[in-house]
């Protein structure tokens, strides 16, 4: 996604 929060559902990101 671009969302840029942890989603270990979806994609793993660092929040920001």
């Amino acid at each position: 996604r671009s969302r840029g929060i942890y989603f270990t559902q979806d994609w793993v990101s660092m929040p920001g």
